[in-house]
């Protein structure tokens, strides 16, 4: 039995504002955080070689807090 947790699976905290982070898949497109490298070059790759996403590091997506848009507008209203 596999004891780590994923960081799909893990609940955290937004250092900024206190939301829940949420998961979001990769915008790069892969595919769990892989691309079939025969897709990309097939003069290199056989069919089904797989390539980690260079983006998300093989993880598939990454954890974002839905409020991070209001972030920055935050730290503006601070410095101001």
């Amino acid at each position: 039995m596999n004891d780590e947790i994923s960081d799909k699976q893990q609940l955290r905290i937004c250092k900024i504002c206190g939301l829940t982070l949420e998961w979001e898949n990769c915008w790069y497109g892969c595919v769990d955080g892989y691309f079939d490298g025969y897709d990309d070059d097939p003069m290199w790759y056989d069919p089904g070689d797989l390539i980690m996403c260079g983006e998300c590091h093989g993880k598939g997506g990454y954890l974002a807090c839905p409020n991070a848009e209001n972030h920055v507008k935050a730290e503006r209203e601070l410095k101001v």
